[in-house]
Formats: C-alpha cells, sequence, structure tokens
C-alpha cells in the first residue's frame, strides 16, 4: 500500500484550521491534499487580511485555532472569503468536487479516503 507523503507538517495541535495553511499538504498515490482558495476578513467594513494582516490586522496575535474564536461577528469581523481543503487527482488535475475540509486532520481523512477507495473498488 502507498504511503502518505506530508508536504506541509501539521504546525501543531492547536493549528487545526485551514486559516494556517497554503497550497499542497500530502500526497497519497494519485491524489493531493491542497489547501485552496482566498482569505478575506474584515473588521468593522475594512480588509484587515487576505493571506497577511493589514492596517493593525486582528488587534490581538492570532497564534492558533483557539484565536479564531475571537473572529466573529461579534467583534465585528466578517469572512468576505475562506480557504479549504481540497483532494485534486493528479492524473487529471481535476479537484474532487463537492468534497471539502476545513481542518487539517479532516483533511489527511479525505484524502486516505479517496485513495483507498481507488485501490479496493
Amino acid at each position: 500500500m502507498d504511503k502518505i507523503e506530508i508536504i506541509q507538517e501539521k504546525i501543531s495541535p492547536k493549528h487545526n484550521d485551514c486559516l494556517f495553511y497554503n497550497g499542497e499538504i500530502a500526497k497519497i498515490g494519485k491524489y493531493t491534499l491542497t489547501a485552496c482558495g482566498d482569505i478575506r476578513i474584515h473588521k468593522n467594513g475594512e480588509l484587515i487580511y487576505d493571506g497577511k494582516e493589514r492596517d493593525g490586522g486582528f488587534g490581538f496575535d492570532m497564534e492558533n485555532d483557539d484565536d479564531l474564536s475571537k473572529v466573529s461577528e461579534e467583534n465585528g469581523f466578517s469572512y468576505e472569503n475562506n480557504n479549504w481543503f481540497e483532494v485534486y487527482d493528479n492524473e487529471t488535475g481535476e479537484d474532487i468536487l463537492g468534497d471539502v475540509a476545513y481542518d487539517y486532520d479532516e483533511g489527511i481523512k479525505l484524502l486516505k479516503q479517496y485513495h483507498k477507495e481507488k485501490i479496493y473498488d
């Protein structure tokens, strides 16, 4: 059986959200897990994050998943765009439509699931 190749290690157990990742994450067989999509977060109507902090950013250190709970409508934040983890078929170059994950662990599970289905179905 093929072994998964990790391209971007999980930063820490408290860095599971897709916000902390970009690009290729892992590969197995003909599939690649990729963090993709634009991230745009606004605070009180002003763009403060689009892959990097702008204009004072969040107003606090965005260190890990725990800090994401502070990015809420109650605190004046809104997401215009967000990113996600998606599986690509390397042979066709196409993504697997409809199946996405928003955290690292679920993305790795999704990648393994597609590989397993290809081999055993």
